[in-house]
C-alpha cells in the first residue's frame, strides 16, 4: 500500500509541475513519466485487490 501511495504522491507532484513547464520537450518527458507511473499504479491498484480477495477467501477456508 505504501508503494501505492508514493505513486499517487508523485503523480499529483507531476500534475503541478507539468501545469508550470514551459519548456514542451520536459512536459513531454513529464507526461511519458506521468503515463508510466498511471500504468504502475492501475496495476498495483488490481494487485492489491487481488491480495485482498486471496486473503478473505481464504479466511472462509
Amino acid at each position: 500500500m505504501v508503494i501505492y501511495k508514493k505513486a499517487g504522491d508523485l503523480l499529483d507532484y507531476l500534475d503541478e509541475r507539468c501545469v508550470e513547464c514551459s519548456n514542451i520537450e520536459l512536459k513531454d518527458i513529464m507526461e511519458t513519466i506521468k503515463f508510466r507511473l498511471m500504468d504502475i499504479t492501475g496495476t498495483l491498484q488490481k494487485d492489491i485487490y487481488n491480495c485482498d480477495y486471496m486473503i478473505s477467501k481464504e479466511k472462509l477456508i
